[in-house]
């Protein structure tokens, strides 16, 4: 899956990916490395993905007959040598036959973490059903590297899915800072109580009690009306008091807040597969996250 990036005023144009015509950043994607003379063509993650999907699975049903072609032009050493084998399919691209495939390590370094697994999967298989006809002897010493890869890429995935559960429910949810049970029902007045009901009891099986500024969600003992007051993001004039408007403003700048003080906590590699994450959620579940997607598009 791809998302556009918008270019800044001023900076140089996005590469354009020389398979699906869309724009991307060059961290998510590759150049090839064409001969002498030639100009190199870009592609973007998610058609590297797809090719490389694809390859696998027509080894795969080939019984690793295949392995160790390139998905444009035929196989040479370079190729035999790699595990993917995967070569640029550019326009033109018997201009890049001269080309060295793209290297393992560059694949596995921007494809996202399901495509990966699935494609590593694949070779897995294509590789077994080869070991069974041929009994080649060197063969074991290139399925332990693709183990190792498949069981790195399978806790990379998995990893990325405990990031977004946390993020979604801890960073962007209106929740209790407290128990993190959800804040729902604004009224107008931001100095919030957890599990407040309309008669001024706290109900312990909706809420703690604890105190809640809605204007940046800090934890504030039992009565948050002090901290309101002076509260450093508050959008209103008013004392305790604002509109939904500025209610649903405050979340997003506090949404952006701490998704950029998040961001500085992660290395990139790691980083880039939870942002491609968060933004599939966010295109299935775009409700109440207005102004976030953007702000993703943006935090790379």
């Amino acid at each position: 899956m791809r998302f556009m990036a918008m270019d800044a005023p001023g900076a140089a144009p996005l590469p354009e990916c020389c398979v699906c015509g869309g724009s991307s950043l060059p961290s998510e994607g590759l150049f090839c490395s064409p001969p002498a003379g030639q100009p190199p063509h870009f592609t973007c993650a998610e058609c590297l993905g797809n090719d490389v999907a694809a390859l696998a699975a027509e080894r795969a049903a080939a019984g690793g007959a295949q392995a160790g072609r390139g998905a444009a032009g035929g196989g040479d050493d370079d190729a035999a040598a790699a595990v993917f084998g995967m070569r640029c399919r550019g326009p033109g691209a018997a201009g890049c036959r001269g080309a060295r495939p793209f290297s393992d390590a560059s694949l596995c370094a921007v494809l996202p973490p399901e495509p990966l697994k699935a494609a590593i999967a694949a070779q897995i298989a294509a590789r077994q059903a080869a070991q069974a006809r041929q009994l080649d002897a060197g063969f074991q010493g290139q399925l332990l590297p693709l183990q190792q890869r498949l069981a790195e890429a399978e806790a990379r995935a998995g990893r990325v899915d405990e990031l977004r559960a946390f993020v979604v429910d801890r960073l962007l949810a209106p929740a209790c800072p407290h128990c993190h049970r959800f804040i729902g029902g604004f009224t107008g007045c931001f100095a919030l109580q957890c599990g407040l009901l309309d008669d001024g009891r706290v109900h312990p099986e909706l809420g703690c009690g604890t105190g809640i500024c809605a204007w940046c969600f800090a934890e504030c003992g039992q009565d948050a009306h002090a901290h309101v007051r002076g509260c450093e993001f508050k959008l209103s004039g008013d004392v305790y008091h604002g509109t939904e408007a500025m209610y649903q403003e405050a979340l997003k700048r506090r949404r952006i807040r701490r998704l950029r003080e998040y961001r500085r906590g992660l290395e990139h590699g790691l980083w880039r597969a939870l942002r491609l994450a968060l933004l599939r959620f966010l295109e299935d579940n775009p409700g109440g996250m207005e102004g976030v997607a953007d702000e993703l598009q943006q935090l790379v």
